[in-house]
């Protein structure tokens, strides 16, 4: 009997991206991205951002992802959107940057992020308008003739149309996960990770699991590995509520081949394993550049493998 983990199958890579969290080691770039701070007042812009077009910002205190306040931007008869311009880093040409914020929004294709570094504008996929906070990110490679980069939250569409933002974040985040459909080991997907040289070191992807899986009994998780680089350069993880992480490092023996690999986890008490909430992907070795894929983790108990819960 088997417990399924993570099957892999997203569909694409904004799904792959809100699933695998990318937790930067590096600073907080963005001021105020919490919304906590309107020192000019409820009806003006929020410290450290400015209108941009003709957004119409407001102070939210009911509809609210984290702590007291959001953002709640309007949209004027034209253009909208809020903006903060970063201080200006050289060092950050060529530097992967991701915009994230959680966005709520009523109707579809109103509400999304994006980025401009002085070259070229990327966005984020659009809110999809379900009255619900979704986690909306944009990630852009910053151009090499880039000087500068600002973050907008953007309400499009009508004259009135509104939309709130809070917990916004940039960081320089040199781990990235995608959908992949073409290197897959089971069903139509596998998760495809790609860690930049020196900077990705210690940098992690973060899935919160919920409903919580219980893996009391099991003796074996099992999962599908496959990476361009040989050797020991990242590891996988397992964290149970009560604290306990369970963890092990990959061993890729043959680049650009598929290997199952095996966590031995009898010796971890029932207690330990009954509650996993995340599993965790960290970069242990980063003197190269790495592409790796995973698919369809799965715990062991007893005899042949069947299908248990399925997560993912």
């Amino acid at each position: 009997m088997s417990v399924e983990l993570d099957l892999m199958e997203y569909a694409t890579d904004i799904l792959a991206q809100t699933s695998y969290v990318s937790i930067g080691i590096g600073s907080e770039l963005l001021s105020n991205g919490d919304f906590e701070t309107w020192t000019a007042g409820a009806n003006d812009p929020p410290d450290n951002w400015t209108i941009s077009g003709l957004a119409d910002p407001e102070r939210e205190g009911t509809i609210v992802k984290a702590d007291t306040y959001s953002m709640k931007v309007i949209r004027g008869g034209g253009a909208s959107y809020m903006t903060q311009t970063l201080s200006w880093d050289v060092g950050w040409q060529g530097k992967v940057m991701t915009f994230s914020c959680w966005v709520y929004a009523t109707a579809a294709s109103k509400a999304r992020l994006s980025l401009y570094d002085g070259v070229v504008t990327l966005y984020s996929p659009y809110h999809t308008g379900d009255s619900t906070w979704q986690l909306l990110t944009v990630i852009m490679t910053i151009d090499g003739a880039a000087d500068q980069l600002l973050c907008h939250c953007n309400i499009d569409g009508s004259e009135f149309d509104a939309a709130y933002f809070d917990e916004a974040s940039v960081k320089q985040t040199d781990l990235q996960c995608y959908s992949e459909s073409s290197i897959k080991q089971e069903g139509s997907y596998s998760l495809k990770a790609i860690a930049k040289q020196t900077d990705s070191l210690n940098e992690t992807l973060i899935r919160t699991v919920g409903p919580t899986i219980d893996l009391s009994g099991c003796i074996l998780i099992k999962f599908y590995a496959y990476a361009s680089r040989t050797g020991s350069n990242f590891k996988i993880k397992v964290h149970d509520v009560g604290g306990t992480t369970t963890e092990y490092t990959v061993i890729i023996n043959s680049g650009g081949t598929w290997e199952q690999k095996e966590i031995d986890i009898s010796a971890v008490a029932n207690a330990d394993k009954d509650d996993i909430d995340q599993i965790i992907i960290e970069i242990i070795n980063a003197d190269a550049d790495n592409t790796f894929y995973l698919d369809d983790i799965y715990a062991e108990r007893i005899g042949a493998r069947s299908f248990g819960i399925i997560i993912g």
